[in-house]
């Protein structure tokens, strides 16, 4: 931990006050040390087709492999898992 963590943690009034600031501090020293696994580096859906009022993307997404004209529950999670 640094310096200034430690110092903010000594210079807590309250008992409840230094736990907070020691959890933060770990929270902060935990995210420094845990890789990201590649699956979470998404990248963002194609730009909407103009004219789309549908709330979610259902149309063939470009990163994903074709599905068949009529897939099954195999095709289904080959395909998408």
């Amino acid at each position: 931990m640094s310096a200034a963590t430690v110092a903010s943690i000594a210079g807590a009034a309250t008992l409840s006050e230094k736990a907070d600031a020691l959890e933060d501090a770990m929270s902060v020293e935990l995210d420094k040390r845990i890789a990201t696994p590649w699956f979470c580096n998404i990248e963002p859906t194609p730009d909407p087709i103009p004219g789309d009022t549908r709330p979610y993307y259902m149309h063939n997404d470009p990163r994903l492999p074709v599905m068949p004209k009529a897939p099954t529950l195999i095709d289904f999670y080959k395909l998408r898992f």
